[in-house]
């Protein structure tokens, strides 16, 4: 599946002047993945923005998925199975321990990295 890209043109550089068509990636080098150097520029102006934007959130998302599954399990574990309240305050810990941590942090880097992703 190949999508075209145009990349902007002034009016000196206008295709329709000369019946040329625009630079497309479908015209770029396959081996390096740039339509002519249009694309390389902005990814090396993004990549130190996406790098501290997704550790950021990362981390955001590890401190929110791990009080969100240790709270939720504890409060269920409470109401639903009648357990001490010590018992499930010991299983949401764990639970927000090795669930929490994992699924927050993994949920907070996807949804900083998704915006500079191209979506079809």
């Amino acid at each position: 599946m190949t999508r075209e890209m145009t990349r902007p043109i002034d009016a000196a550089d206008d295709p329709a002047a000369d019946g040329a068509e625009a630079t497309t990636l479908a015209d770029s080098d396959p081996a390096s993945g740039t339509a002519e150097g249009v694309v390389e520029p902005v990814l090396e102006a993004v990549e130190p923005v996406l790098e501290a934007s997704a550790g950021r959130s990362a981390a955001i998302g590890a401190v929110i998925g791990f009080f969100l599954a240790a709270i939720g399990v504890s409060v269920a574990c409470l109401l639903a199975f009648d357990l001490e309240p010590a018992s499930a305050v010991a299983l949401g810990l764990f639970t927000g321990v090795w669930g929490g941590l994992g699924f927050g942090m993994m949920i907070g880097g996807v949804s900083a990295m998704s915006e500079y992703l191209d979506h079809p």
